[in-house]
């Protein structure tokens, strides 16, 4: 089984709360909707510092699924700032 990569592509509401630390965790939530499909997702995001503090929550982000092709155009295409992409770590819940 083949990893997916999705890149957001919308959002309903993005709050902020007052301080930006050097490394944050995330949580989501994925929505349950009626005509769901396999190239599009729709969920709500908290962003958590080392403490625990709520630092950004983002509501209603919806997700497309990007094909590898695409990200690598994206990725080779940008020397000018080889550390553009963050590191992304992510673990399921179940």
């Amino acid at each position: 089984h083949q990893q997916e990569s999705y890149m957001p592509i919308a959002y309903e509401r993005v709050r902020l709360y007052g301080h930006s630390p050097d490394t944050v965790w995330s949580h989501g939530v994925l929505r349950l909707l009626k005509d769901t499909n396999e190239e599009t997702f729709t969920g709500d995001f908290q962003l958590i510092d080392a403490n625990g503090q709520l630092v950004a929550e983002i509501t209603g982000m919806s997700l497309k699924r990007a094909r590898s092709q695409s990200l690598n155009v994206i990725v080779t295409s940008d020397r000018r700032s080889p550390n553009w992409l963050y590191q992304f770590n992510a673990t399921s819940s179940k």
